[in-house]
């Protein structure tokens, strides 16, 4: 096979984006809430811990090139791409609700269970 030949192969290939892992905290009136997430573009996918509660869920995400949105039931849950900012957005009683919070990258931990 020529160089050429794979140079072409390499260009008309997608390239894979590994999952990110993100270590979270939501300021809230009692105190930062850890939530681990790990986002996976490439299946639009992400995984949803929250540590104190054992809580854990997969949902379908968003990607567009400013964020991530995360639908999960009733909330919605947001990553800015630029600065890693966190939000999470629901009602209660009618009333919206939005937690903010900051997310930072973290070591690739085992699989989700």
């Amino acid at each position: 096979m020529s160089i050429g030949m794979i140079l072409s192969l390499i260009a008309n290939t997608p390239a894979v984006i590994a999952p990110m892992h993100l270590a979270c905290s939501l300021t809230l009136q009692y105190g930062d809430l850890p939530v681990i997430i790990v986002v996976d573009e490439q299946f639009s996918m992400a995984f949803i811990a929250l540590p104190t509660t054992g809580r854990k869920v997969i949902r379908r995400a968003q990607f567009s090139p400013g964020k991530i949105e995360i639908p999960d039931g009733e909330m919605t849950w947001y990553i800015d791409r630029a600065n890693v900012s966190f939000r999470r957005e629901f009602n209660v009683e009618d009333t919206p609700v939005s937690d903010e919070g900051q997310c930072a990258l973290a070591p690739k931990q085992a699989e989700p269970s």
